[in-house]
């Protein structure tokens, strides 16, 4: 029990607690108190229910947390955007530099093949190793 200086609400003197007691009088004033000894009875009835019923609630609350984070706007449109410019990237970069390997008059044909197929080979490789 927490030992805590008791004063009577009414007259204002000091109140001597018995801890055993769950009520006590005033000796001026004739006052009566009942005294909380803060220990929270549980009921044993029905434990099983209780405790479903307590972990049942505490997954809700954790579904329901999850669940307003994963709805904001903004990570979703940022995501997006990056998934967008890493697949163009993928996409596109190997046809452009195609084109530009042939477009180009420094090179001869032959090594416009080779170099053509040593850089496709290589992107294949490096999508393939990357799953």
């Amino acid at each position: 029990m927490k030992l805590v200086e008791l004063k009577c609400k009414n007259c204002g003197s000091l109140l001597k607690a018995n801890p055993e007691d769950k009520e006590m009088t005033c000796k001026y004033c004739g006052t009566t108190f009942k005294i909380d000894d803060e220990i929270k009875h549980i009921k044993f009835d029905d434990m099983e229910q209780n405790g479903y019923d307590f972990e049942m609630g505490r997954i809700r609350a954790q579904r329901e947390s999850s669940r307003t984070y994963s709805r904001s706007d903004e990570p979703k449109k940022k995501n997006n955007k990056t998934l967008l410019l890493i697949l163009a990237w993928l996409f596109l970069f190997p046809f452009m530099l195609t084109y530009y390997i042939w477009k180009t008059d420094k090179l001869t044909k032959r090594n416009k093949i080779i170099i053509t197929i040593v850089m496709w080979i290589l992107i294949l490789i490096i999508s393939y190793s990357n799953r």
